[in-house]
């Protein structure tokens, strides 16, 4: 007699992948529309110089006297040594207006105190006009026509342009709301003849953000 045969079993079936979550549009929604506000209102304060909070306001009204270099200093000042391109020009004016602003420094006092933290190829480019114009006539030209002269000198029109082209090929890359709006608002600061307008801020970002 022919032995018996075990019958053979069936590997366990591998069980089928779990759906993908679902996205609550609502909350999305929410999510997106937060974002866009926070941004927008980052944009706005960004674009006129930046507002005042209730920690500059406490420094200012504890100090007496006229803004000195010292004042400057102890704000903590960011030096520019004029590499770094667009973005670094634009975190240094950004950050030495909001010292000038925390220690109240006087309109004369503002390129004079602001060449303090030039080094490197920025302090060759200053020195430069120094020599050009004496040092007298140097610091007296007003913060505004220095920040116009960085950016004739720091941010070449072929930098500008690949940020143009940036900011519009923008577009949300799967849910990073965040990220995409971070971008967006450093990229407006950057390029602001693209949108000169609110209104036309908050539809691009919309329009972007769908895609």
């Amino acid at each position: 007699m022919p032995p018996s045969k075990t019958p053979r079993k069936n590997p366990a079936a591998t069980p089928p992948p779990p759906p993908p979550p679902t996205m609550d549009t609502s909350m999305f929604q929410a999510a997106v529309t937060t974002t866009v506000t926070a941004t927008m209102a980052q944009i706005s304060n960004n674009g006129s110089g930046g507002g005042t909070n209730s920690s500059t306001n406490c420094l200012n009204q504890g100090r007496s006297g006229e803004c000195s270099y010292k004042d400057f200093t102890n704000s903590k000042p960011i030096p520019f040594s004029g590499t770094g391109g667009v973005m670094a020009l634009s975190q240094w004016i950004e950050k030495t207006e909001a010292v000038f602003e925390i220690c109240a420094c006087p309109e004369e006092s503002k390129v004079k105190f602001a060449a303090y933290t030039f080094s490197e190829r920025s302090l060759t480019w200053w020195n430069g006009h120094v020599k050009a114009l004496t040092l007298t006539v140097a610091n007296s030209m007003g913060w505004e026509n220095l920040k116009r002269m960085f950016l004739q000198e720091y941010c070449p029109r072929g930098e500008i342009q690949k940020l143009e082209q940036e900011l519009w090929d923008l577009k949300m890359v799967g849910s990073d709301i965040t990220g995409y709006a971070n971008r967006f608002s450093d990229l407006t600061i950057l390029c602001p003849g693209m949108m000169t307008l609110e209104g036309q801020k908050v539809e691009r970002l919309f329009h972007w953000i769908g895609g």
